[in-house]
């Protein structure tokens, strides 16, 4: 074990590619990347396609995205920042109207957040060998293997906020302009897409306090960045409700509708239960990361390392 661990630790992002394209083979989704919108949330991925294609044929722009539901007379909606359909749209102009594009431009971020899951892995575990399983780990499970070449906009956040960790941590050996710069241009793109990114915010917070990174010259930097990331995505979706609102479209639903009563809590769980969880891993391989991951903490203590303490506020949060 110890040969293979020292081979790996020769492993470059050129070997983590050739190893994600031919994982990708293994798991069929070359087989998807040529289907049109299928499948679960059929509808979402419609929308978004049609955001794209509309954006491509000049029948919106940016400000105003449009999709092909046009029950409220002009399709005009609001919805999460759309820079991803506007990108497609460029791509389409370009090689001509494919919604392999759209597909294939999700793979392409997802491979790139998988990669910096592998780099904030090693970071952390100092073990490449480590960081690969947990990167395959990653990949494997069934709600990301569906997503990863998808039209909705949930992993371009995922991946964009693995980016964003993987520049943080890269920022914490070597501080730089440019890396901060582009940490923040990451942060931003994922809480943008999907707002309940913004809970890697406080946890950065903390991570640049462990490290050392949170001196008092930095702090003001820090928090007006932090507050510009918050700022940008409340302004966003404020314009975007005022959007839909505005043209009374109800495409998209932009707000929180938290259960109401008891018996709507045990709906969502038996829906989650029943449903859902067997999408993110075999029922027996989550309660066994679960325990595996909180044993962990117990034994080596919730705030003795950066990792166990990024670990526990994560959990927290999304709890």
């Amino acid at each position: 074990m110890k040969g293979v661990g020292t081979i790996f630790e020769k492993i470059r992002v050129w070997h983590l590619l050739i190893l994600l394209v031919v994982l990708y083979g293994l798991l069929g989704i070359y087989k998807i990347i040529p289907l049109r919108p299928q499948s679960i949330h059929q509808w979402a991925q419609c929308d978004r396609a049609s955001v794209a294609w509309n954006y491509y044929m000049g029948y919106a722009d940016f400000f105003h995205p449009r999709v092909n539901n046009t029950d409220n007379g002009t399709g005009i909606t609001g919805l999460e920042f759309p820079a991803v359909q506007y990108f497609v749209s460029i791509l389409y102009r370009i090689f001509g109207f494919h919604e392999w594009l759209y597909r294939l431009t999700t793979l392409v971020v997802f491979t790139l957040g998988s990669i910096a899951v592998f780099r904030l892995s090693d970071y952390f575990l100092k073990d490449k060998l480590q960081a690969s399983l947990l990167m395959l780990l990653y990949v494997c499970s069934p709600l990301l293997t569906f997503y990863s070449c998808s039209f909705v906009p949930d992993i371009y956040s995922l991946s964009f906020a693995m980016i964003a960790w993987s520049l943080l941590i890269r920022y914490a050996d070597m501080p730089s302009a440019g890396l901060w710069q582009r940490w923040f241009l990451a942060i931003a793109i994922a809480c943008l897409i999907k707002p309940n990114s913004m809970i890697h915010l406080p946890v950065m917070w903390m991570f640049h306090y462990r490290t050392d990174l949170l001196t008092a010259n930095k702090l003001l930097r820090l928090t007006a960045y932090f507050i510009a990331t918050a700022g940008l995505t409340v302004a966003w979706y404020a314009y975007a409700s005022w959007l839909s609102k505005t043209y009374q479209s109800e495409v998209f639903l932009l707000e929180v509708r938290p259960p109401r009563s008891l018996q709507e809590v045990k709906d969502v769980w038996e829906i989650v239960s029943s449903d859902w969880i067997e999408r993110i891993y075999h029922p027996v391989l989550l309660i066994f990361i679960l325990v595996a991951g909180m044993l962990l903490l117990l034994k080596t203590g919730p705030f003795k390392s950066k990792l166990n303490s990024c670990a526990l506020l994560m959990f927290c949060g999304v709890a």
